[in-house]
């Protein structure tokens, strides 16, 4: 047999706001149903354009935030190319820098990566020599 206390005692008139205090408390401890954020590999977004450049003009930079997409905006970036006596590349933070050498033609590779993976740009670059002086 079951008996409940009475709730003319005082013992039990604090003990059962108390024992339901404490079942909402123990249900909002439950699990929430929220999943952990998953993290996403980067995306080329906005490919590079190839480029054709003489070999005297200055460096030109493109902003690697534009060209790569991500979920939580936190990439890392390297850049390399085939040939560097034609072109050589940097990255600094989000910017890369491209700066013609001499002539010819080189692949420039640029990678962004974050914990889930990395991906690829690519883009030629063609470094033209300038034309030499004529005689008057």
């Amino acid at each position: 047999m079951t008996t409940f206390p009475d709730l003319r005692q005082p013992t039990a008139r604090w003990m059962l706001p108390l024992l339901l205090a404490s079942l909402v408390l123990f249900a909002a401890c439950g699990d929430d149903g929220v999943s952990p954020r998953v993290i996403e590999p980067p995306t080329v977004e906005a490919p590079i354009d190839n480029q054709d450049v003489l070999a005297d003009s200055e460096a030109f930079t493109v902003d690697l935030s534009a060209v790569f997409g991500d979920d939580d905006g936190s990439l890392s970036y390297s850049a390399s190319t085939s040939n560097a006596d034609v072109a050589t590349a940097a990255v600094s933070e989000a910017t890369l820098t491209v700066t013609p050498v001499g002539g010819g033609t080189a692949e420039i590779t640029v990678t962004a990566s974050n914990d889930a993976g990395a991906a690829n740009a690519q883009f030629t670059i063609q470094v033209n020599l300038p034309d030499p002086p004529t005689r008057p």
